[in-house]
């Protein structure tokens, strides 16, 4: 990745991230257990991310970030870390 390439990236995968986390702490409420809304956000991130990188540049990809892919992974991980959470 170059120049203006990578900062579109690193943008459409923070936004991705928010609106993950953003609807996962809407659907439950999260901001209990080990770790606070700051955990469950990295966990977006790190979904998202994973995301991405698993599903490549199948689907819907922006700015070389797959969307689709990226929005699954930030769901599914912030989903997993809130039940975990739950669980303690």
């Amino acid at each position: 990745m170059e120049g203006k390439y990578a900062a579109m990236f690193w943008l459409v995968w923070i936004i991705v991230s928010l609106l993950a986390w953003w609807g996962i702490d809407q659907w439950i409420d999260s901001n209990t257990g080990f770790g606070s809304w700051w955990a469950s956000l990295i966990m977006s991130l790190v979904g998202a991310w994973l995301g991405d990188t698993l599903l490549g540049s199948l689907f819907f990809v922006l700015g070389g970030f797959n969307v689709i892919g990226g929005l699954a992974g930030g769901v599914l991980f912030t989903w997993l870390w809130n039940k975990a959470k739950a669980k303690v």
